[in-house]
């Protein structure tokens, strides 16, 4: 069960646009539970049934759509029904009585008579007086009796006011006298208020004398008490277009769970985006169940009161996320991206690597370089340095051979100056000698 968004392919191509496909669970004719009427009909006036939908397991069906048929089998033969779907899983089977006495109400889903179905009950005259045999109500709220038209020995309708009647209780517990109204359609009825649960029999005098063939039994539930009752959510992982669920679980006064139905709540549910249609739902065991299909994400309030007071843990917040078809798109896309990022760190870190390695392979290079450069530079020195040596030697050695030639050049000079003195001195002896 649920909503599915559906995209057509062919041969594994999209084709066409998607579409929105709802899937909901049948309702069992033998679980299907037919209503019986809170009042006795009446010849003339229109009756309406309730019929709430249920699937194989018994649980109340919160959508419309089922095909349910009615006919209505009279003394007289066999009048027309019409069956109003509320699309909440609740359905009305209205027909209006054309003569008194017993009728058979027959109603079929798909054709198989649903449980409860033929419904006996006896329809009676206007003019008959109207026997509640038995109502059920809760405390705190005002109970409706409605009284039959008072006619005189003609038939005629006599001029009576409300304070004419008496509307006296008996019970196992202690009741205020009821009294009765005139209501808009100028019908009386008899109004009675009880504090407290338990079993009652009412009666409604007309100048002392007893209007109804019998009191009617009045069954009193405890009523809800909003201070005690709480929202639980039962939809878990609330989604986009799926039916959430929500259950109230009544308590009274005393923090006692109340196992009967009947209380009137009223439901607000406040979104985050588009109005929604929801539902509440009593499911007549003391339990009422919320139900409503979100369209947008985000915090969903809900909000329920019990004669305007709001339930003990409302406002009651329901956190509703994308749809599943939603939620695997955008995996899909997450999955795309993160494979696309993956991709992308691997290519970012391999051209990381590749230049790493190229700065690695140029620094080297340039290492390799600098190497050459300063052997070289070296070896220069290193030659520079013997060719300084070399020079200084080649100078020393130039010095040296030039002093040692300066020293022979002074000593053939001493030597010349000293033959020359020595021939001087011979010449001179010579001639002296002459």
């Amino acid at each position: 069960m649920g909503s599915y968004r559906v995209q057509p392919t062919l041969d594994h191509k999209d084709v066409g646009l998607p579409f929105n496909l709802s899937v909901t669970a049948n309702a069992d004719p033998h679980k299907t539970v037919l209503q019986k009427p809170s009042v006795t009909p009446v010849v003339g006036k229109p009756v309406s049934l309730k019929v709430i939908a249920k699937d194989a397991q018994g649980k109340a069906i919160p959508f419309g759509g089922e095909n349910f048929s009615a006919k209505i089998r009279t003394p007289t033969g066999i009048i027309p029904a019409q069956v109003i779907d509320h699309d909440n899983g609740t359905y009305d089977v209205k027909f209006t009585a054309n003569v008194p006495g017993k009728h058979d109400v027959e109603v079929e889903l798909n054709g198989a008579p649903i449980a409860g179905s033929p419904m006996h009950f006896k329809v009676a005259l206007d003019t008959d007086p109207i026997y509640l045999h038995e109502i059920t109500s809760i405390t705190d709220q005002p109970v409706e009796i409605p009284l039959p038209v008072i006619k005189d020995s003609k038939g005629k309708p006599l001029n009576v006011k409300p304070s004419d009647f008496r509307v006296p209780i008996s019970g196992n517990h202690h009741a205020s006298e009821g009294h009765v109204i005139v209501k808009p359609d100028g019908s009386l009825a008899a109004v009675c208020k009880f504090d407290e649960p338990g079993d009652y029999n009412v009666d409604v005098e007309l100048f002392d004398n007893s209007i109804l063939n019998a009191p009617t039994k009045v069954h009193i539930n405890p009523s809800l008490d909003p201070h005690y009752t709480k929202i639980e959510q039962v939809t878990n992982d609330p989604r986009v277009g799926e039916a959430v669920q929500l259950k109230v679980v009544s308590r009274d006064k005393k923090g006692n769970i109340i196992h009967t139905g009947g209380e009137h709540l009223d439901l607000k549910v406040d979104t985050p985006g588009a109005s929604i249609v929801q539902n509440i739902r009593d499911n007549e065991d003391g339990t009422y169940t919320i139900s409503f299909v979100p369209k947008d994400t985000g915090s969903h309030v809900v909000n329920i009161t019990s004669r305007g007071r709001p339930l003990s843990n409302a406002p009651y917040v329901v956190p509703v996320k994308e749809s599943r078809i939603a939620e695997a798109a955008r995996k899909k896309r997450e999955e795309e991206q993160r494979r696309l990022d993956e991709e992308a760190a691997k290519i970012a870190e391999e051209e990381r690597i590749r230049l790493e390695a190229d700065m690695h392979r140029r620094r080297k290079e340039e290492e390799e370089r600098e190497r050459k450069r300063k052997a070289d530079a070296d070896r220069k020195k290193r030659e520079d340095e013997e060719a300084e040596r070399r020079r200084r030697e080649e100078e020393a050695e130039r010095k040296r051979r030039e002093e040692e030639a300066e020293r022979k050049r002074r000593e053939e000079e001493a030597e010349r100056k000293r033959r020359e003195e020595e021939a001087e001195r011979k010449r001179k002896q010579d001639e002296e000698a002459e």
